[in-house]
């Protein structure tokens, strides 16, 4: 039985009467902070994850979007995760939104549930608009309305080099602006509806010419006249004055803009038309909303601007329109050469995400909240479940929201399905965050087809139902450890003598007939190296002394004096396939002051030497009270726990042995010496 599980290593402790299924350590702080960056260029930060158990590990990925939007982004598709392996995951940060990101990343592991939290500074490489930094909801509103009305030059609508001479002359005139730059002319113009072009010489250059005959071009006001756009600085303002065809300006006249699914009137070009409404052609679109939103912002305090144009039904449209088309660069070229004219830019060519921090521009702006309930997994799979057997499970809940998320009840539904240690309602869900819930399962006869029903505050319909499935499993493989306790913590010193002894029972003589046992223990954060590994143990029952566990200790580089969060694993096996249950469990070592170096010598009277050796080795010394070593204690193990023959000579203050046909390696030498009687380690090299 191997019952899906994942845990936080540094959060979750699991409880010692409940069998818990392969386990997944995060050697990683509960949150990462990412470099402060902009839309232009990202942060990598790394989370390291730890698969202890004996079966490979699917890893699936998840992050939490911002205003609805993703700003960090892990691997998409499902990673394996061998056993005793730690791998890196890159999770990225790219910005859309000039503020201070807030996520986190779902981590599904075998489904099983973890959580990491994300954070990260975000600018826009526009300084212009630094003004906007960390504001959504009205205050970003009014923010960007004064950003884009100072510095402003009123180019005026008549007169000399007006904003209309500039747009047919300069802005929107293909010689000028790059589109056809080749063009036998000095202007070529486009009608923004039709797509219709004309071309001429500087002879014909007045807007009195260009609106007649032959060529019947037009200055279209995107936010019409008659609704705000007449007088000044409205009617001259570039960012929503176009060049349109005459009889197709007309048609539209002061029509609002948006979806006509059933046109009762077409132009050439694709743009269409009902009796209330008018959609440009596609190739328009994004140009066209973005000017009515910007004419929203910018002129929202004007006198005789009329916002109850801008409908919500337009509103929703324009901003369709934004998502769905993409901006070019030729209305990223004409937002700067607008700049250049009059001082000022369209915030949502630059960054239409603004609008996904503001519910409205035609009024009083709130800050969306995009408030809903995020799982990585929408059906739990638990696995095969012994009879009898609990398993205690987290599923992550995330609020991927700009406000709270409050869980009003959870229910499960299903025989044996409960929650552990229920927390207390309401749950709060912070903006970004999330929160672990811990099914609590006692395995059945029959499958398991149940859920965990969820109650919302404030969510469409007010309930959200993550199933919960399991499946029934046999007795053959199940084992119990007995000692030492799950999850225990043991302190490994050098000051006395000291067996680690790791037992385990099983349900029966058949069952333990067939059942193997793995113990591997791992070294620290982040490698998680293997540093011990014993398999295919028949017994039930593993010794380790403390001489051999810190020879293992010495061998794998460890810091003497300190302490170590070490990770050891028991894994049943039946015959070839594995379906025993894993034990994750924290081992804190807290070494003494021991030997480091390999000629170093004890209580300044002991040495061993030559060290390296190939031939023979000796022990000679005694302790400050003149004690000598006892002869009789004097033991030499390898690092696989094995005790080497000693064919001892000399005196007792200078005892010697031969090592020539022993293997090159490794050894710990163990005796005692004193009036103590307390137990000493050298290392020995054989060369």
């Amino acid at each position: 039985m191997k019952p899906p599980h994942s845990i936080l290593f540094i959060v979750l402790m699991l409880f010692s009467s409940d069998v818990v299924a392969q386990q997944l350590p995060i050697d990683q702080p509960q949150s990462v902070p990412f470099l402060a960056t902009t839309e232009l260029a990202d942060d990598t930060a790394w989370v390291s994850l730890f698969n202890p158990g004996g079966d490979s590990l699917p890893i699936s990925l998840s992050t939490l979007g911002v205003f609805g939007s993703p700003a960090f982004y892990a691997p998409a598709s499902v990673l394996i995760l061998p056993p005793g392996q730690v791998t890196r995951i890159p999770v990225r940060f790219r910005p859309r939104h000039n503020i201070y990101n807030v996520s986190s990343l779902l981590i599904g592991a075998g489904g099983g549930q973890s959580s990491v939290g994300l954070g990260g500074q975000a600018s826009y490489s526009r300084a212009y608009y630094s003004p906007t930094q960390n504001l959504s909801g009205e205050d970003l509103r009014q923010a960007l309305r004064l950003r884009v009305s100072s510095p402003y030059t009123q180019l005026g609508y008549s007169g000399t080099n007006n904003a209309r001479l500039r747009m047919f002359g300069t802005i929107d005139n293909w010689k000028v602006n790059g589109r056809e730059p080749g063009h036998t002319n000095p202007y070529k113009n486009e009608c923004v509806y039709t797509g219709r072009t004309i071309s001429y010489t500087g002879t014909d250059f007045s807007t009195a010419t260009l609106n007649n005959a032959p060529y019947s071009m037009n200055t279209e006001h995107t936010w019409p006249q008659s609704v705000g756009a007449t007088n000044e600085p409205m009617v001259s303002d570039l960012h929503h004055i176009f060049i349109s065809d005459g009889p197709t300006n007309s048609a539209r006249g002061n029509k609002p803009f948006g979806w006509v699914p059933n046109p009762t009137l077409t132009y050439t070009g694709g743009s269409k038309a009902n009796s209330t409404t008018f959609e440009p052609r596609d190739a328009h679109k994004t140009a066209a909303a973005s000017a009515i939103l910007y004419f929203a912002v910018r002129h929202m305090n004007q006198a005789g601007v009329d916002l109850s144009f801008l409908s919500p039904v337009q509103e929703s449209d324009l901003r369709d329109w934004l998502r769905i088309f993409p901006i070019d660069s030729v209305l990223r070229r004409r937002n700067d050469d607008v700049q250049a004219a009059q001082l000022n830019r369209n915030p949502f060519i630059d960054y239409p995400a603004f609008l996904e921090r503001m519910t409205q521009v035609r009024g009083v702006a709130q800050i969306p909240t995009h408030s809903r309930l995020v799982v990585i997994d929408s059906v739990v799979q638990l696995g095969a479940v012994l009879p009898g057997d609990t398993l205690v499970y987290p599923v992550v809940l995330g609020n991927p929201g700009t406000d709270s998320m409050r869980i009003n009840s959870i229910l499960p539904v299903g025989s044996g399905l409960t929650i552990q240690n229920p927390p207390s309602l309401p749950l709060t869900i912070a903006p970004g965050a999330v929160a672990q819930v811990y099914l609590r399962y006692l395995g059945g006869q029959t499958p398991l087809n149940g859920s965990v029903q969820l109650g919302l505050a404030g969510q469409p319909g007010g309930l959200f139902t993550l199933g919960v499935r399991a499946t029934v499993e046999n007795s053959m493989g199940r084992f119990v450890l007995v000692s030492p306790a799950n999850e225990a913590t043991q302190t490994l010193q050098g000051s006395r003598t000291q067996n680690f002894t790791f037992r385990w029972s099983t349900p029966g003589p058949s069952a333990a007939g067939s059942l193997r046992f793995d113990w591997v223990l791992y070294g620290p954060a982040p490698q998680r190296d293997t540093l011990l590994w014993r398999n295919t143990i028949p017994d039930t029952q593993l010794s380790f002394t403390y001489a051999y566990m810190d020879s293992v200790l010495q061998e794998a580089g460890l810091s003497p004096g300190l302490a170590h969060g070490l990770v050891w694993t028991a894994t049943a096996h039946v015959a070839s396939t594995h379906r025993g249950a894993e034990r994750a469990h924290m081992l804190h070592v807290v070494r003494g002051v021991l030997t480091t170096s390999l000629t170093e010598t004890m209580d300044h009277q002991v040495v061993l030497y030559p060290n390296p050796s190939a031939h023979r080795v000796v022990l000679e010394g005694q302790d400050a009270a003149n004690n000598p070593i006892d002869k009789e204690s004097i033991k030499v193990l390898d690092l696989m726990g094995r005790q080497m023959p000693v064919d001892l000579c000399g005196e007792p203050d200078r005892l010697a042995w031969s090592v020539a046909s022993w293997p090159r390696g490794t050894y710990i030498v163990q005796f005692v010496v004193g009036a103590e009687r307390l137990p000493r380690a050298l290392r020995l090299m054989v060369d």
